[in-house]
């Protein structure tokens, strides 16, 4: 092999890249960014267009529908979603995955500034959606002091945050009030002084300005010219003067009050049950969660120490810290990495001696050092997946290293020279070695296409598992021969006679292969009736596994370290009611802050999530609250699950029937949608030139779909199901009489302006002072615009300055719309949704979800289109790509199975193996108790598949080899697999306990020292653990049993019968020159068994057979001219179990 002489030759420049290596993986893996979940970036753009107490009906025809038609026809689009609310519409662009997201950003915002919009409706906000600008950390500032103490205190922290950490991207305030000088009008004084209030807002717009005049010119010099009117002070406001009636002046603060303040409360924020003002922090993508997050954590421990706080009697706390979640969940890991590698450790001790394990052990740290470099030079981040595919790596990146360094060994033993030695055996076995990696490459390779969010977040795996896999290759072909060159010492061995023959001896008559070559050839001796158990088998632990296993799931449920409470009210729902709601939720939590079963919560009312979990975090609504709820760590868990927990405050909190109340569980991995979802969309007909009623046709969709949730409601198992259909707010139509208005000098557009300055305000100037700006609001005073009164004595200004009386123009009608529109994909659409109960398979429950709505599917077929979306949706996708996967990753190995041994027979025995690896799988899966996972379960067996045929390779290629050598097709297959029994065992071994721990929920703690039987990571990868672990296990019995039966079955050629006098099998009938199929055996190749050590006698050197003589299959082999060149032969690639070790104590391989 050229690489390994060029290394051997070049040795000292190996030892300089070995100490390379190692400073460069210790680098890079003290300063690889550490993360829960892999950065992926989505092509899902938002675009937010507020258009200020806009009805929804409004909002959907003048702004949402706009801006899709200008959407669209863009190319790519997966799906396209909006919802038109009360004063804001919100349209979502989910692009296909492969589209570059600032590519699609680019797009969307162009087609959207070429949308006509309403002229007083905001620009809308062109956004992506990126998973990693979630909140890292959430602070708390809380405490009964006065809110702008907290505000100012949160302020500060903010401050310091943002100018000294280095890679913070944001920190939002949310529960702060922005302050303003509000105007507040007395309708009474203004009926009084005959004055309006657009009079009141044009005068403060035409007052507070600074206007630059231009420039005097003098012959001497230049002066500029500024008239200064901006207010200096609010003293300054209330002696404006408004109008002049009968030659008085009427100033402003006969009229209303000028208050310095706060805008109106609209929404409210509590740290266990303390008012509160939270701040998100976000970092940049790319940037070192753990690092940050304790940056931020030091300034808040400073801050905490500040007296003038501690006066106040603030308290400031961290809650949603992501990286005390990572640091478990790295620890975690990195815990099953060294459990694991030192297990694979002892049992390369017990099997090889302590020198030969060493040997072998060194090309796992330098293999996970040029790995961790790799990863960390094409920035990766060190999160779940790239840890797993770690440790189900482990296991297998000794391989090449137990191959290559055995044989290595053997050449020692022989007497060669420790560089020649190393040349010569790693020469032997390169290209096995290096076929063995690819088949195993192969079966990864497949899922570096997996399409869509799924395949971003999965395709993590299969890139570092190859990874690990070339790098082990490398380390095998360069490192481990350099170290067997340079520092391996063997003590040769005598070829024959005394202790030496009897130690090599020692294994082959052992008991344990002795009973190995008993079950070999009685599964040859019933070949059919061996394939048939197989089969039976495999069908039996399907059945098993359908009668009583845990059913199917698209992605592990763990038991959450964080939950949310949302609260979601009747349209209309004023913020105090909301309030009064959240309190008495928030009374009930104390009592599990007592049980130490939750650390804090946060409370926000009037918005939706304000945390970690939301995407869409702080979008107000008065009606809607929600509470954080955060877990106490799950090795904290003694006798209680955070799932049962949620399951008791479901049916707690089920007592509001004026609200309704749902506790969702914190979601891992990507977006998947919930358990069940069913979309229910109104069927386009045409309107046959009569005008459609949109809002009763949109009334009768909501009536559906509130039918098809009672349905979903009965299901056993489904919980927290509801609908996203919302009843409109109450409203007081303004209808005004046009013609009326024609005479009276207005016009709609007038009576609008008026009406919203008087309920909502208007903005009519700014005040600034210093570096702080306040908005001067005018409004009708608070007591005022409680009363429908104020309304109906409202005078409006006409385009002459007459004043107007509303009820002149217009009359007041109750009426009501919806409260909330929305689409998907142009279609009017509802959705209705379910959780599961903790213990429920979501498949399961799905499925009886699907067959309950049958009937009301089959009803309004015609009307309505009924979708089955979400988690369905996302694990139909799965399922389709993992097993196409599935049968590319088998074809890629065929082929290259087909390559090396040049047949399609042997390929086809060894892929049997695979596919019969299954009973394994399902086996594993009913004694752990775990479901068939789509995404983990069905990753694990692609997995296993690239490592199920490698053993397979290794056991057929030496059963090739002993028939060149000349015997008979039955010895050859049991000779093969007695000289494979160790390999196959020590590998198949090594890769289970890299996985075991994992598996099985152990681990050793190595930095507490203690034993952890709970380690949380468990449960989100024991499937896929558990599917590989038993899987592998399951084939390797059938690559030691099965695949010599299948061996035999499948190859016919016509061999001769032994010698005279020896049977082929114990207890068959000696066979005389007879010529029957199956064998092929000549006088020359016949074996003759010495009694007591069963050596064959020293060939005949006269001999013209062209086949190499043997000694029983087991010793050195001496061939004539036609004999195959030793470099060409891969029988020397594995263990020998004659040329083994003596009794000495020097540590050497056991072979």
């Amino acid at each position: 092999m050229i690489l390994t002489d060029v290394s051997i030759k070049n040795r000292t420049t190996v030892f300089v890249l070995v100490i390379a290596l190692a400073i460069g993986g210790v680098f890079s893996y003290i300063f690889i960014p550490r993360e829960a979940f892999p950065e992926i970036k989505i092509p899902f753009i938002n675009v937010v267009t507020t258009y200020r107490e806009a009805p929804p009906t409004d909002i959907e025809s003048l702004i949402t529908n706009q801006i899709e038609k200008e959407l669209k026809d863009l190319a790519d689009i997966e799906e396209l979603t909006s919802i038109s609310a009360q004063g804001m519409s919100v349209v979502n662009i989910q692009f296909d995955p492969s589209v570059d997201v600032d590519e699609a950003y680019r797009k969307v915002k162009d087609r959207v500034e070429r949308t006509k919009l309403p002229q007083d409706a905001d620009d809308p906000v062109v956004s992506e959606l990126n998973l990693t600008e979630l909140p890292i950390i959430i602070i708390t500032v809380s405490g009964d002091a006065p809110h702008e103490i907290l505000k100012g205190a949160a302020e500060e922290i903010s401050d310091i945050i943002e100018a000294e950490i280095p890679g913070i991207l944001d920190v939002k305030m949310f529960g702060d009030r922005e302050p303003e000088i509000r105007v507040e009008v007395d309708p009474y004084k203004t009926a009084i002084h005959n004055v309006t209030i657009p009079e009141v807002i044009a005068r403060l717009i035409g007052e507070n300005t600074n206007v630059s005049a231009g420039v005097v010119r003098t012959p001497e010099t230049h002066f500029g010219l500024r008239i200064a009117g901006e207010f200096t002070s609010p003293e300054e406001i209330k002696t404006l003067v408004i109008a002049e009636r009968g030659g008085k002046p009427i100033y402003l603060r006969d009229l209303a009050r000028i208050v310095p303040g706060y805008k109106d409360v609209t929404s409210y924020s509590r740290h266990n049950g303390k008012p509160a003002i939270s701040l998100l922090v976000q970092k940049r993508t790319g940037a070192n969660v753990i690092f940050v997050a304790d940056a931020v954590k030091y300034v808040v421990d400073e801050a905490k120490k500040d007296p003038r706080l501690m006066a106040a009697g603030i308290e400031i706390n961290t809650t949603n810290d992501q990286s005390h979640y990572i640091k478990i969940l790295v620890a975690d890991l990195e815990n099953n990495i060294l459990t694991g590698f030192i297990l694979v450790l002892v049992v390369l001790f017990i099997f090889m001696g302590y020198r030969g394990a060493i040997f072998v052990a060194i090309a796992m740290p330098f293999s996970m050092m040029l790995t961790f470099l790799v990863l960390y030079s094409t920035g990766y981040t060190m999160n779940m997946i790239v840890l797993f595919s770690l440790i189900l790596a482990i296991g297998m990146l000794v391989d090449n290293a137990i191959v290559i360094v055995e044989n290595i060994y053997r050449h020692m033993q022989d007497g060669e020279q420790s560089f020649t030695a190393a040349v010569k055996g790693t020469a032997e076995v390169a290209w096995p070695v290096i076929t063995s990696t690819l088949t195993t490459v192969c079966a990864f390779l497949p899922l570096m296409f997996w399409p869509g969010i799924m395949g971003k977040f999965m395709g993590f795996l299969p890139r570092t598992v190859i990874t690990v896999l070339l790098s082990s290759l490398f380390v095998a072909l360069v490192i481990n021969p350099t170290f067997c060159a340079v520092f391996m010492r063997v003590k040769r061995i005598p070829d024959s006679g005394g202790e030496g023959r009897k130690a090599r001896m020692r294994w082959r008559n052992s008991f344990f292969v002795r009973g190995y070559e008993g079950f070999v050839r009685l599964s040859l001796r019933h070949r059919a009736a061996t394939m048939f158990v197989a089969v039976v088998c495999l069908a039996l632990t399907i059945f098993l596994y359908l009668s009583f296993g845990q059913g199917l799931e698209f992605f592990p449920k763990d038991d959450p370290q964080m939950a949310a409470v949302s609260v979601k009210g009747p349209e209309g729902m004023s913020l105090e009611e909301s309030n009064r709601i959240a309190g008495e939720i928030e009374a009930d939590l104390e009592s599990y802050m007592v049980d130490g079963k939750l650390e804090n919560y946060v409370c926000n009312v009037g918005s939706r999530s304000a945390g970690a979990m939301s995407l869409f975090a702080g979008a107000s609504n008065p009606s809607e609250s929600s509470i954080q709820l955060e877990f106490l760590d799950y090795a904290d868990r003694i006798g209680w699950k955070s799932a049962d927990v949620i399951t008791e405050m479901r049916d707690k909190f089920d007592r509001y029937p004026e609200a309704k109340v749902k506790v969702d569980r914190q979601q891992h991995g990507p977006p998947s949608g919930a358990p069940v979802t069913v979309e229910i969309a109104a069927r386009k007909k045409p309107s046959l030139g009569f005008i459609r009623d949109e809002e009763e046709e949109y009334r009768r969709l909501g009536e559906v779909a509130r039918k098809a949730r009672r349905i979903v409601e009965n299901v056993p198992g489904a919980v927290d199901v509801d609908d996203d259909y919302v009843t409109g707010v109450p409203e007081f139509h303004i209808r005004v009489d046009r013609t009326r208005a024609v005479l009276d000098k207005l016009n709609t557009r007038i009576v609008g302006e008026a009406v919203k300055a008087t309920y909502f305000g208007k903005k009519a100037s700014t005040f600034r002072t210093g570096e702080d700006e306040y908005d001067i609001t005018v409004i009708v005073q608070e007591e005022d615009r409680r009363k429908l009164a104020t309304l109906k004595n409202l005078y409006i200004p006409n385009m002459a300055g007459a004043r107007i009386p509303i009820p002149n123009t217009s009359r007041i009608v109750y009426a009501g719309g919806p409260g909330a529109i929305r689409h998907k994909d142009h279609k009017r659409t509802i959705t209705v949704k379910s959780d599961i109960l903790p213990g429920e398979n979501a498949h399961a429950v799905r499925g009886r979800a699907v067959k309950a709505l049958e009937d009301f599917v089959q009803k309004h077929k015609t009307d309505y289109q009924v979708t089955f979306t979400g988690e369905q949706k996302e694990q139909d996708k799965a399922r389709a790509f993992l097993g196409k996967a599935f049968v590319i990753a088998l074809f890629l190995i065929m082929m290259v199975l087909i390559t090396q041994f040049n047949s399609i027979a042997q390929p086809l025995i060894i892929i049997s193996s695979v596919i019969l690896s299954l009973c394994g799988v399902f086996l594993g899966l009913l004694v752990f108790g775990k479901p068939f996972g789509v995404i983990m379960t069905g990753v694990g067996v692609i997995s296993l598949a690239g490592v199920v045929v490698n053993n397979a390779i290794v056991l057929i290629d030496c059963i090739n080899q002993n028939r060149k050598k000349g015997m008979n097709l039955h010895e050859a297959v049991v000779e093969g697999g007695k000289i494979r029994l160790r390999p196959v065992l020590l590998t198949a071994i090594t890769t289970i306990l890299g996985l075991l721990p994992m598996a099985a929920g152990f681990s050793m703690d190595f930095r507490n020292m203690h034993f952890n039987t709970r380690p949380e990571t468990a449960q989100f990868w024991g499937s896929m653990a558990s599917a590989v672990v038993m899987g592998l296990a399951a084939a390797t019995f059938l690559t030691l049993i099965v695949v010599p039966a299948l061996y035999t079955l499948l190859t016919r050629e016509k061999l001769v019968c032994p010698a005279p006098g020896v049977s082929t099998l114990p207890g068959e009938p000696e066979y005389r020159g007879v010529e029957i199929p199956g064998y092929d055996l000549t006088e020359n190749g016949s074996e003759e068994q010495t009694e007591e050590t069963g050596d064959a006698p020293a060939p005949d050197e006269s001999e013209s057979s062209p086949h190499v003589q043997i000694d029983d299959g087991e010793t050195g082999a001496e061939s004539d001219e036609s004999s195959p060149p030793a470099s060409e032969e891969t029988e020397d690639s594995m263990t020998d179990p004659e040329e083994g070790n003596d009794n000495s104590d020097d540590g050497k391989l056991d072979f």
